[in-house]
């Protein structure tokens, strides 16, 4: 987790605000500007995308939230969200599973996970 004012942030997407999928879609600002709209799920129930980005979050008592881990799936999604996966990143504070599906390829979904973390 990375607090303090360089920290990504969440957001609601202002266009679903006060509807019924509101809580379902976030999207979280890179270092570089750059928005990744997400798909939000319990750690429970998220169906296993391949090739996407997987960011375990916590939820905090203000009503923000803080990503603790993240990943990229590839081709077997199945291994970052089994019960050991699930129960580490439980530990970390995780609740949730927020899913960018919108990267064409393994290098651009590597170099979003980094600029989404604020790396380099």
């Amino acid at each position: 987790p990375r607090g303090g004012a360089d920290a990504p942030a969440s957001a609601p997407l202002a266009a679903l605000a006060g509807g019924a999928l509101a809580r379902r879609f976030c999207s979280w600002t890179g270092k570089s500007g750059e928005r990744y709209v997400c798909s939000v799920f319990p750690l429970d129930t998220c169906p296993s995308f391949v090739d996407a980005i997987l960011l375990a979050v916590r939820c905090l008592p203000d009503g923000g939230r803080e990503i603790v881990a993240a990943a990229e799936t590839g081709e077997a999604p199945e291994l970052l969200m089994d019960d050991p996966a699930r129960l580490y990143v439980r530990s970390l504070g995780a609740s949730e599973w927020h899913v960018h599906l919108l990267c064409e390829t393994a290098s651009a979904r590597r170099a979003a996970i980094a600029d989404v973390l604020r790396v380099g």
